[in-house]
């Protein structure tokens, strides 16, 4: 009867997050998988890494070899997130993701607004400036998983978005033609 009791005291020390050695004392338990049946199953997003990108305006600007470069926004533009999608996944979907893992401000679209102006001087005889307007957003690589209840995911589909937001500006840069 002993013995019995011996284990219940043991097991219901693992099941509380301890164990308890030979000696009595409580040492800390080793972390295990997931039961089966911990995790809720089904068709899921997730965000594997983000960073920040530019999603321009369909004008670019030009200008060179050296000198300055100038432009200003004259007519409010839509700019559109870019995502491209594959095996049951929506772009819907990945945008909500987004929103969630990476930033509220995340969207489908967002429009441009007058008046925007930006000069620089190129800073090479040889060089060429180049500029435009748009959304400093958020480059994502997404994946669409199914995940079982016992926690193994079977990955469905997965990409990379461009998607916008509404903090917009110019990027700058400079070629050699």
């Amino acid at each position: 009867m002993r013995a019995r009791t011996g284990s219940i005291a043991v097991a219901s020390a693992v099941l509380a997050g301890t164990l308890i050695s030979g000696s009595g004392v409580a040492a800390a338990a080793a972390p295990s998988l997931a039961p089966a049946g911990v995790c809720s199953g089904g068709l899921k997003y997730d965000i594997i890494s983000h960073k920040k990108t530019h999603i321009g305006s369909k004008k670019t600007f030009k200008s060179g070899p050296g000198g300055t470069l100038s432009g200003s926004v004259k007519k409010a533009e839509t700019i559109s997130s870019q995502v491209t999608v594959t095996g049951g996944a929506t772009v819907k979907g990945v945008i909500a993701e987004a929103k969630l893992e990476v930033s509220a401000a995340l969207g489908k679209d967002t429009t441009t607004t007058t008046g925007h102006g930006y000069k620089r001087k190129i800073s090479s005889n040889k060089k060429y400036g180049n500029m435009r307007y748009g959304s400093w957003g958020k480059q994502v690589k997404w994946r669409y998983y199914y995940e079982t209840p016992n926690c193994k995911k079977t990955t469905r589909s997965s990409g990379t978005a461009k998607l916008v937001n509404n903090a917009h500006g110019w990027k700058y840069w400079e070629t050699a033609s």
